[in-house]
């Protein structure tokens, strides 16, 4: 491709056995997981645009989809950037294939629909600390907006950080039936050749 384009694909595969007493029922396959299509196209050093392609195989009618689409901006004092369009909301350790850990069931996981909305981000990384903010369309109700901050300290060997995501700006709607609000905290760290991953994660869908 020439120097302004860079392209990356992304490909995740399972494998599945289950047995049951008469091996009548059993299970013994490989399962595609997703498969994605990374493309970023750049202005130039500081200004590009990226769209990321989901072939996941499990979509309906197996027609690929847009999961994110978005522009740019980086290199700014502070190693500071902004993004606007469609993309993947800034939470948690973030990890491509965290469907299979507990964050699908809070709705923040990378094969699901509502992870993904349409807004505007802004961050910054004063070394060590990094933080950045979102304000973005509510995926649960139109005519609203929801936010994600997430912040905290990186070291060579750890990190340590934190995240919230509130389905309104209202805190008082946040209790309502359809009020969501989630926390984390999470880290890392290295113990070559190891590297260990820890969140924890809470919140509530209403009352």
């Amino acid at each position: 491709t020439p120097g302004w384009v860079a392209i990356g694909l992304d490909l995740h595969m399972g494998y599945m056995a289950s047995f049951d007493q008469d091996l009548v029922l059993g299970t013994n396959q490989f399962l595609p997981g997703g498969q994605a299509l990374e493309i970023m196209a750049k202005a130039n050093e500081n200004v590009s645009a990226v769209a990321v392609l989901d072939f996941n195989p499990n979509l309906i009618g197996g027609i690929p989809k847009t999961q994110e689409i978005y522009g740019l901006v980086r290199g700014l004092p502070e190693g500071a950037y902004a993004k606007f369009g469609t993309f993947h909301r800034s939470y948690g350790l973030g990890l491509a294939d965290e469907g299979s850990l507990v964050r699908s069931a809070l709705g923040f996981s990378f094969d699901i629909d509502s992870s993904y909305s349409t807004g505007f981000e802004v961050g910054i990384f004063p070394s060590p600390v990094f933080l950045n903010a979102a304000l973005f369309n509510n995926s649960f109700a139109s005519g609203q907006k929801s936010f994600s901050v997430k912040g905290g300290v990186t070291l060579s060997e750890f990190t340590l950080g934190g995240s919230l995501y509130g389905q309104s700006l209202d805190w008082e709607a946040l209790a309502l039936t359809d009020g969501r609000f989630r926390y984390a905290l999470f880290g890392w760290a290295r113990l070559d050749p190891v590297v260990l991953l820890l969140e924890y994660d809470g919140g509530y869908n209403g009352v």
